[in-house]
């Protein structure tokens, strides 16, 4: 059952009762699993609404020729049926995020990550030169020195495969600022692809890019002892200096 609290200067105090006072909600992982469910079947429906809708809409255009003011009406109907659409994908979307941020703040809580309410979640695991054997463009293999760097992410192994790739995301996504989380420990670009593909790119500037620290396409690694996704991934320099609140600490 969800835990109901109240945030006072000591901590935080339970409640009998969701109510005025309540501040957070805890939940467990098989009820926040079961909120994921009911945003993602929401979310389903909100979009088959909007897509009926669309269909809709295009038909009565077509047909607003012979009817037209039966067609305006249908038209208006269906904006409406939008506009609840389109309400309720955005009070999900709030929903999901609240979710998402509770659970942050666990895993940052178990893993004594400082401040919990604002760090990233994001840990460096290790970092470690490789040598990355790959075939030239005429076929002939070749080694280059490369680094693998693996993550610790604030998402638990009870989230599917699927939902940790796409939260993971949030590695290379800019803030309000422009600054990435991976900018944090020295990457300075970020190219969706593998090595190979680097190389033969001709969009990039190559004599540009050898000055750069470049994170290649990640992959990711549920790490089942210490209960967490890993995000690892291979980078053409070493890391920058790791801020001391993006070092893993013994769990």
């Amino acid at each position: 059952m969800p835990e109901f609290k109240k945030k006072t200067a000591l901590g935080l105090r339970d409640l009998p009762e969701n109510g005025q006072e309540c501040t957070h909600v805890l939940l467990t992982h098989s009820e926040y699993d079961a909120l994921l469910a009911k945003v993602a079947c929401a979310e389903r429906d909100a979009r088959s609404v909007y897509t009926a809708a669309s269909q809709k809409i295009a038909q009565a255009e077509r047909n607003s020729a012979q009817a037209k003011e039966a067609a305006y009406a249908e038209v208006n109907a269906v904006q409406k049926d939008l506009e609840e659409a389109c309400r309720k994908i955005e009070y999900l979307n709030g929903l999901n995020k609240n979710l998402l941020r509770i659970a942050r703040e666990r895993a940052n809580a178990d893993r004594k990550l400082r401040p919990k309410k604002t760090h990233t979640g994001y840990v460096v695991l290790t970092s470690s030169e490789k040598e990355y054997r790959y075939k030239t463009m005429r076929k002939e293999n070749a080694v280059a020195g490369l680094w693998e760097t693996a993550l610790q992410s604030p998402y638990s192994v009870d989230f599917t495969e699927e939902q940790a790739r796409a939260l993971t995301e949030e590695l290379v996504q800019p803030n309000e600022n422009g600054e990435t989380i991976v900018g944090r420990i020295g990457i300075d670009t970020y190219y969706h692809g593998s090595y190979e593909d680097l190389l033969h790119d001709q969009r990039r500037n190559a004599r540009q890019e050898k000055s750069r620290n470049i994170m290649l396409k990640p992959k990711l690694r549920a790490n089942y002892k210490t209960g967490y996704w890993e995000v690892i991934f291979l980078h053409t320099k070493p890391l920058g200096l790791v801020p001391e609140d993006m070092r893993a600490r013994n769990q």
